[in-house]
């Protein structure tokens, strides 16, 4: 399955960890009874002047791998909601880094314990990248991979 990985302008900043997202306030019934997970969302979010992007996924019975194909740029912000699609309710620790050639000096940049009911879903707060690389998002449970998607951070 291929995600669309979006360049959108970026706004100077400085750099940050993670900062949580709040969604605005629905204006209508109409845009109250809208989705909130609708899978991936190829349109970049305004938080601000601050462009993100959000990445959905499932988070599955058995282990997948997933590569996205198409680099994101280096000033780039992605945030990442994760559905438990197992079938039963959950407990998963979420995973996230930066990976060098020697594992061992890969540099962790958040991990999470999360609970998630059936079809309970989880937004992982924005992180913009301001080093090139390959990055890894990991989900366990039980000890167990269920998930693990890489993808790379290059300069313009």
């Amino acid at each position: 399955k291929f995600v669309p990985r979006l360049n959108v302008p970026r706004v100077n900043m400085p750099p940050i960890v993670a900062s949580p997202v709040t969604a605005p306030a629905a204006t209508s019934a109409a845009a109250a009874a809208e989705p909130i997970f609708a899978g991936p969302d190829p349109s970049p979010k305004k938080i601000g002047e601050v462009a993100i992007v959000d990445i959905g996924f499932d988070i599955p019975k058995e282990k997948i791998t997933f590569t996205d194909r198409i680099p994101a740029e280096l000033g780039t912000s992605i945030s990442f909601t994760a559905k438990n699609a197992t079938g039963a309710d959950g407990v998963f620790i979420v995973i996230f880094y930066k990976t060098n050639k020697n594992f061992s000096s890969s540099k962790e940049l958040r991990q999470e314990k999360i609970i998630l009911k059936k079809n309970g879903k989880f937004e992982i707060p924005p992180y913009r990248f301001v080093e090139p690389g390959i990055y890894k998002l990991i989900v366990k449970s039980g000890g167990m991979q269920l998930v693990e998607r890489i993808f790379s951070v290059q300069q313009k």
